[in-house]
């Protein structure tokens, strides 16, 4: 399964005909990285959870299930942060008129550095701490006290990971629901943003059609002038022509980038429910 998913992301780079040189080809592939990870932990879990007869399919040890909750907890984090990356980065390009290469070149560097530095140091306090452990009958190795139920049990002494909860609510919980918040926030200025631009939209419309109609007026025989020559009436008719046609093709234009706006708003949309989604799972795995 991983040895498929690098594949694919491989695939992606060497057919991509810019590759990693634009910012949303790096962002892609960040958040392709941070996805595998997740993947390795979520499969590997089970099995790498410590031999026990709670644990159904528990092969491993200690160690081997705070390795994988550590590519587990570093891949939960760099996935939204990385979604919340690529929407601030689509902000910046379509509503800013941010160049690609201006973007690379200020922000894009230290977003990629904090991403994956919180997103490495976090599971490495919870590792170094004995906080990994595994859980839910040692179906996922994530960050939580052992044995499973021992910080609501006072007959059952927590052997590691004590105050796991805790941490688990302020370093991983807490963070997810403020970057829910941002991709609202994100959404929101996206859809002030379409907005303003359909109302930007339907005065253009109404006065190209105006203009039609006052061409269609000027061209009838009736109150055409008998006393004008040919190539004169044909001067006056052709510059309300070509302002007609880049009236429309303004039109167009903007009806285009409408268009992208709203689709663009969708998958924010939808990338804000998948970050919701996350963090419900996360703090149910923590807190439950």
């Amino acid at each position: 399964m991983v040895h498929l998913a690098l594949d694919h992301i491989w695939m992606f780079i060497s057919q991509s005909e810019t590759g990693l040189k634009s910012p949303y080809s790096r962002i892609i592939f960040g958040l392709s990285i941070a996805d595998v990870l997740q993947s390795i932990g979520i499969f590997a879990s089970p099995f790498a959870a410590p031999v026990d007869p709670q644990h159904i399919f528990g092969r491993g040890n200690v160690q081997s299930c705070s390795a994988v909750g550590f590519f587990t907890i570093a891949g939960s984090l760099a996935v939204p942060l990385y979604t919340l990356h690529l929407t601030y980065y689509f902000l910046k390009r379509v509503k800013y008129k941010v160049k690609p290469q201006d973007f690379a070149n200020g922000q894009e560097k230290w977003l990629h550095i904090i991403i994956w530095m919180y997103s490495i140091v976090v599971p490495s306090l919870a590792a170094g701490k004995g906080m990994i452990n595994p859980m839910r009958r040692g179906a996922m190795c994530y960050l939580g006290p052992s044995p499973t139920g021992c910080n609501t049990n006072d007959e059952i002494e927590c052997i590691r990971g004590k105050g796991a909860h805790l941490v688990g609510a302020i370093l991983i919980v807490l963070p997810l629901a403020a970057i829910f918040v941002a991709l609202l926030t994100v959404l929101g200025a996206f859809t002030l943003h379409v907005y303003t631009s359909e109302k930007q939209l339907q005065p253009t419309k109404q006065g190209t059609a105006k203009k039609a109609e006052e061409k269609e007026t000027d061209d009838s025989p009736d109150e055409k002038s008998d006393n004008s020559p040919q190539e004169v009436e044909v001067d006056e008719n052709k510059e309300p022509e070509q302002n007609q046609q880049e009236e429309l093709s303004a039109f167009q234009r903007y009806e285009k980038q409408a268009l992208k706006l709203v689709l663009t708003k969708s998958a924010i949309f939808q990338s804000s429910l998948f970050v919701l989604s996350k963090c419900v799972k996360d703090a149910l795995s923590i807190l439950v």
